[in-house]
């Protein structure tokens, strides 16, 4: 286990604050659980600043002096994913994404249209027809990926966290990540 962590100025969600998913992954990662994880953030997570991590009685907490910041538990199993939508209509989803200037955190890491591929993770989630919930088709850039091609565990937070908001009404109730388990 590392005793700090820092999310570095790329991995951005609102301006000067760290992208919650990506956030949360990097101490979800150091719960050595076979299981999910319940990550909260407790505050905005600083930028280019290290936050110490701490082993609680029940998980891990990412502190910044006397703030908590973020906190990582096992958690209980997750329900079954619903069923996903063909990838031709997964496809779709950009179409009815936000432009830059509807966006309202148009540079986030995870969902910024003014993020390129490979600096971001661009993806464009939007609702579809015919399909409760919204889509994209993604395919990581290989900086995000480990020595084995896997794609790092804190990028597969960060890629469920936005898209999971626009699913539930992030266009029109703009929002930001308090609590996710994966």
């Amino acid at each position: 286990m590392t005793d700090t962590i820092t999310i570095g100025s790329r991995f951005n969600g609102p301006p000067g604050s760290g992208n919650g998913g990506y956030s949360g992954g990097l101490l979800a990662k150091e719960i050595q659980a076979s299981g999910a994880v319940l990550v909260q953030l407790r505050a905005p997570p600083p930028l280019d600043t290290p936050l110490s991590v701490i082993t609680s009685d029940d998980g891990l907490d990412a502190t910044l002096g006397e703030t908590l910041i973020i906190k990582a538990r096992p958690a209980d199993p997750l329900n079954a994913a619903p069923e996903a939508p063909a990838q031709s209509l997964a496809a779709k989803g950009p179409e009815t994404f936000n432009s830059a200037e509807e966006h309202v955190f148009p540079a986030c890491f995870v969902c910024g249209p003014l993020r390129e591929p490979g600096d971001g993770l661009c993806l464009f989630t939007g609702r579809l027809e015919g399909y409760d919930g919204v889509g994209d088709l993604w395919t990581p850039d290989e900086s995000f990926c480990d020595e084995t091609g896997r794609v790092r565990a804190e990028f597969l937070w960060a890629a469920l966290d936005c898209p999971g908001a626009f699913a539930i009404g992030n266009q029109e109730n703009p929002m930001v990540l308090g609590q996710m388990t994966t």
